[in-house]
C-alpha cells in the first residue's frame, strides 16, 4: 500500500513560488501527474512518463516513457 499524489498541474504554467512537490516526490508514494509539461523543470530525473492518446475510433492506448534504469526495469517486465 502506497500514498497516491495527484497533481492537475495545468493552472501552474508561470508559477514560481514553492508548491511542495518535490517533498511528495521524494516520498515512498506514488505521484501521477496531469499537464507535467507546467512543471517540467521540479520533475524527479527518473520517473515513468505514460502518454494517453485518443484513437481515431474513440478508444485510448497508452504510451510508456521510462526515465531512469528501475522504470525502464518495468517497462520491460510489463512488455512480456
Amino acid at each position: 500500500r502506497l500514498p497516491l499524489y495527484h497533481f492537475d498541474a495545468y493552472r501552474l504554467e508561470g508559477q514560481n513560488e514553492e508548491l511542495g512537490f518535490e517533498e511528495m516526490f521524494e516520498d515512498e508514494g506514488v505521484c501521477v501527474i496531469e499537464w507535467p509539461i507546467f512543471i517540467q523543470d521540479i520533475l524527479p530525473q527518473e520517473r515513468l512518463d505514460i502518454h494517453i492518446i485518443k484513437n481515431e475510433d474513440e478508444t485510448r492506448s497508452f504510451l510508456f516513457e521510462a526515465h531512469g534504469e528501475v522504470y525502464e526495469e518495468i517497462t520491460k517486465e510489463m512488455a512480456l
